[in-house]
């Protein structure tokens, strides 16, 4: 179900961090770094929406605010008078 992973050469500090953290919530070592690599990718993956997404997930019909339908705009090129259209 699960894949294994192991990291070596992992700093003493860090691995004490690590047992000291997992203590503290009563949890394995291993249990508190699945939950460090969750937090982290559900962070990630929240940094990659546009702007627009977040903006609805707070403020869109859910939450009271209607949006009107966007307008696009086109743009005309602008045209530049040549020296020999005299």
């Amino acid at each position: 179900m699960g894949s294994t992973i192991t990291v070596r050469d992992l700093e003493f500090s860090d691995k004490s961090w690590l047992q000291r953290e997992a203590r503290q919530l009563g949890i394995s070592m291993e249990e508190f770094v699945r939950r460090l690599v969750r937090e982290r990718r559900e962070r990630a993956q929240r940094r990659a929406e546009p702007p627009s997404a977040v903006f609805r997930r707070y403020f869109g019909p859910e939450h009271g605010v209607e949006f009107r339908a966007g307008h696009r705009y086109g743009y005309r090129p602008i045209e530049f008078e040549s020296e020999n259209d005299e």
